[in-house]
This record gives structure tokens, sequence and C-alpha cells, in this order.
């Protein structure tokens, strides 16, 4: 007799169970039911599991995909943004290069006519031919037919080409120191904008004197009365030049006489105190750069103090010092403390070395608003309790 196929028993089969396919009684039928429900309910756990999972991933890769696209929008933003600004640099320089042309085609033309074509109709006119004025006339000929060749757009330039700007004090055609080295050099435009560019030795002619015919003193008050700058203090520069930060963080020495060259070879006397004043803002922020309020590099301060002890001619130069003394603290944003610490001890540096006078000082102090010094309201704030020292009577008795 055929019984159930389940071990140990003897029950008739009922049926074939689908489990396992074989013949099983009812009891038994039931129990691999009841496994294959476990089964089940392992494999929903399983599905449960895996289902989970990528409902994750999706939000993982959603994610992932969004941050993946903002990144692409944020530097294509910042590429569209570095295309415009050079787009705007090159503009300018285009722009320049046309004012150039311009005012030296001009200038060419106010020659031709003062120096040339109303001497000869004035010749004419009068009927009084003089050889010797003739032999002029085609002299100024010759030497405006030699300048006219700089009159010619050059397509090949590259856009990043510097274009020296000519003073309309400064007549074409001088001799200048022959070198071919670039530096930075700062001029003022008419809305008093401080702009950087690149001047070549042969576009400058010398201004000051040199530092021979100086006493290597300050000029006292007593020597020199203070009177009203011709300078614009509020329209120098306000930025510093990143070539001149790093040559003062050199202390070697080496690059001194790149900056003597910067300051004895200007055009004229507002270019030589525009750029006197990008040299001092270069010079404090290798001191102390804003962007780590902490370092001070005393080292650059007591070492390149002598390079701008030389140029310190007059007291013009001294109104620049204060002027980008001002400027730069302002531009470090602290409060009025740190702010008056840092301005005690740049006094107290360019006192010690005879950069400032005493004299100078306090005249600044009490007459400031007559030369159009840059925040005037706060730097009086700052320069309080270095002027109560100045003085306190022990400062009085070594006056």
């Amino acid at each position: 007799m055929v019984t159930c196929e389940e071990t140990s028993c003897t029950v008739l089969p009922a049926a074939i169970c689908l489990h396992c396919n074989r013949r099983l009684c009812t009891s038994h039928i039931v129990a691999h039911g009841v496994v294959l429900l476990g089964e089940a309910d392992e494999l929903c756990q399983q599905i449960s599991e895996v289902a989970e999972h990528l409902n994750n991933s999706s939000e993982d890769i959603q994610v992932k995909h969004s941050e993946a696209i903002a990144a692409l929008d944020a530097w294509r933003q910042k590429e569209i943004d570095q295309i415009e600004d050079q787009y705007t640099e090159k503009i300018q320089i285009i722009e320049a290069k046309q004012d150039y042309l311009i005012d030296l085609e001009n200038n060419l033309i106010l020659r031709l006519t003062k120096n040339a074509r109303d001497p000869l109709e004035q010749m004419q006119t009068q009927k009084n031919a003089s050889r010797q004025m003739a032999e002029t006339i085609q002299q100024v000929l010759v030497e405006l037919k030699q300048e006219c060749r700089k009159l010619t757009w050059n397509s090949a330039d590259s856009p990043e080409q510097h274009l020296p700007i000519t003073d309309q004090g400064c007549s074409l055609g001088q001799n200048h120191p022959a070198t071919d080295e670039h530096i930075p050099c700062t001029s003022v435009n008419s809305s008093g904008m401080s702009n950087l560019l690149s001047y070549s030795w042969l576009d400058f002619v010398p201004l000051v004197k040199p530092q021979s015919e100086f006493s290597s003193d300050v000029v006292s008050s007593a020597q020199s009365p203070f009177i009203d700058s011709p300078i614009d203090l509020q329209h120098l520069p306000v930025e510093s030049c990143q070539k001149f930060i790093d040559f003062f963080l050199n202390v070697s020495g080496s690059h001194d006489q790149s900056i003597d060259n910067f300051l004895n070879n200007c055009p004229n006397q507002t270019v030589y105190l525009n750029n006197f004043m990008c040299v001092l803002l270069s010079f404090l922020e290798a001191w102390h750069p804003k962007s780590s309020p902490k370092v001070f590099n005393e080292r650059v301060l007591s070492y390149h103090i002598f390079t701008i002890k030389k140029h310190i001619t007059n007291q013009d130069s001294q109104r620049v010092i204060i002027a980008a003394i001002l400027v730069y603290i302002h531009s470090c944003n602290y409060d009025q403390i740190r702010s008056g610490q840092i301005m005690s001890n740049l006094f107290h540096q360019f006192l010690d070395h005879k950069c400032l006078s005493k004299a100078f000082i306090l005249d600044w102090y009490e007459n400031s608003g007559r030369c159009n010094y840059p925040n005037i309201p706060q730097a009086k704030q700052w320069a309080a309790s270095f002027i109560d020292y100045l003085n306190s009577p022990s400062q009085s008795m070594q006056t």
C-alpha cells in the first residue's frame, strides 16, 4: 500500500506537494505550505530591500544631477564673467590706443600749423623770404614726417598690448632713456579714477631732481612753510600693485633700482605723485597684507622704509605719505582702536626715519581740510592718541 512519502509517516497520501513534488498526506501538505509561506515572506523582505535601495539610488542620482548642473552653471557664469572682464579690459586698451593716436594726430596737426604753415604763409604774405626760416620749416617737416609713421593702427598688435598715454604738457619727439623695460605706471583720468597702465621707459622723461640734490633729512616747516598742495589728494590712486608688493617682499635689495627708476622717470609732477602713491600702498600691503590681518612683516618695514625715504623730496611727498596711510588703513576695515594702533605705528616709523616731520604731522592734523585728504573724520580719530603723544611735555622738550 502506498503511504505518505514523508519519513516515518504511514498515512495514505492525499496529494502531490508542489513544494517537493512528493505524495504527502494532508497534514504534511499543510506543513510544507507553511514552509513555502515562510520563504515567500523572506522573498518579500528582499524585494522591499531592493526597492528601497533603488529608490535611494534614484534620489541620490537626482541630487548629484542637480549638483552637477549647478556646478556647471556656476562654472559657465564664472567663465562668462571672466570673458566680460577681459573684453572690458581689452576694449579699454583699444580705446586708449585710439585716444593716443587721436592725441598724436592733433598734436602733429597743431605743430604743422604753428611751426610750418603759419610761418610760411606769413613769409609769403610779407614777401620777405628768409633762408633760415625756410630751413627751419624744412626741418620741422622732416620731423613731422618721421613722427607721422606712428600714426598707424597695427592690426597685428595683441589686445593685451599696453599703450603709452602722452601727457598734453609733454611735447612729442623728445629723447628718452633707451630701454625696453616696461613697468606699471598710474595715471588719473578726468573722473579721478586711477588706471594702472604699462609704460615703456621710452615714454618717460626725468621729472624729479637726482637724490643727491636733496638733503637726507625731511624738509622741516622752518625751512619750507606749509603751503596748500596743488594736487588733489582725493584723486590719487587707491590700489596697490602686485608687482611692487613682490618687490617689497624681497629684502635683498635686488629690486630697489626698479622702484627708483619707476619714480625717477615720470613725464610730470602729477604722474610722479600718482606713482609714489602706488608704491606706498604696495609697501604698506607688503608690510601688513589685508588678507592676513595677523601678519606684520617688520623686516619689510625696517628695510624698505629707506627705499621710500630716498624719494621724500618735498612737502607734496609727505602729503602723499599721509594720504597713503589713510587710504590703506581705511581699506583694512578695522575698528577704531586697531586702526589707531596701526596709524600710530606707521607715524612712529615714518617720523623716526625722518620721512615725516613732527611739525608736518601736527600741521596735517590741525589743517587737514585744506588739502582734501581722504577719510579725514575717521583719520583724526585714529591719530588722536599719537597727536597727544607728540604734544606731550616730553616730546615738546625734545622739539
